[in-house]
């Protein structure tokens, strides 16, 4: 019997936003700038106005509510997953570089269950440590964070990508939420167990 060995999955690419530069005193605007600004208008526009603290926390609340989304399964805690644990990772990763914390992630997820399932900081922080397409699956953030980004999905429209495809086609019934790569395959001797991005076992013969 041998272990079964993930493979690293790759980081997902840091965004970078661009900065807007203002325009320089006695340049050329365009049909479009001279009517939003008006004819001789020179205090800022609305939008240009700073929010103040409390609308930038109540914009990033309605954002992240996904209260109205209703997926099947929800009600009864079986939603299938079509992400891999090393999926969520990324999620989770690339929601925190907005500036979203981790307590904020905690309240979302917890939400997601039918039971108000208590998801503390320490346990996404615990996830994120793991490894592979299992590693953490038998977690309580795995479920919650699945359901909330699926949601998330569906509200901003956005289409499968070509990775969750693959998932569903290689795990129909969703992936599983107990972590298989803590038992063992039975193989010949000298065979090399192994999963890929998906979370498929394949043998590497010797």
């Amino acid at each position: 019997m041998a272990p079964l060995t993930p493979k690293d999955a790759n980081a997902p690419p840091t965004r970078h936003d661009s900065a807007l530069q203002a325009s320089s005193k006695g340049k050329k605007r365009s049909h479009a700038e001279v009517e939003s600004a008006g004819p001789t208008s020179t205090s800022p526009t609305p939008n240009q106005a700073k929010k103040s603290k409390k609308e930038e926390l109540e914009e990033k609340e309605k954002s992240l509510d996904v209260s109205d989304i209703h997926l099947d399964g929800e009600d009864s805690e079986s939603v299938p997953i079509y992400d891999t644990c090393q999926d969520i990772r990324n999620k989770i990763n690339a929601e925190l570089r907005k500036g979203t914390t981790q307590a904020e992630l905690a309240r979302q997820f917890s939400s997601m269950y039918p039971d108000a399932r208590p998801v503390q900081g320490t346990q996404i922080k615990t996830f994120l440590g793991r490894k592979g397409p299992y590693g953490g699956a038998e977690s309580v953030v795995y479920y919650g964070a699945y359901v909330f980004f699926e949601k998330l999905r569906l509200k901003q429209g956005k289409p499968e990508s070509k990775k969750r495809l693959e998932v569903v086609a290689a795990h129909p019934g969703g992936m599983s939420r107990r972590d298989i790569t803590r038992r063992g395959i039975w193989c010949r001797t000298g065979d090399r167990p192994y999963l890929d991005s998906v979370g498929k076992i394949h043998v590497q013969r010797r």
